[in-house]
């Protein structure tokens, strides 16, 4: 879902860059946070993940197939409401 995410949205970066992040990401990043996703119930796929910590949303990412569904929606309202998330940086 990450990566899927990331060349979907950010066509900017390299690949050698999106190879060095993903690396990271499996890692380090994803242990530094909570982890919430959402599932579709009718495929099994995950549709997208966010990570939480300290009142803050660290990452959201949304697989394209899922995008415009409201998969983000739901993972931060969810992270709002029931992890206490404050904040989130763009």
């Amino acid at each position: 879902v990450w990566e899927a995410s990331v060349r979907a949205t950010h066509d900017f970066l390299p690949d050698s860059y999106i190879v060095l992040l993903r690396q990271l990401v499996i890692s380090q990043y994803l242990d530094a946070v909570m982890l919430i996703c959402c599932k579709d119930p009718s495929s099994k796929r995950i549709a997208g993940f966010a990570g939480v910590a300290a009142g803050k949303v660290e990452m959201l990412f949304i697989h394209p197939d899922y995008r415009g569904q409201g998969v983000g929606k739901c993972l931060l309202l969810f992270a709002i409401n029931e992890l206490n998330a404050e904040r989130l940086d763009v």
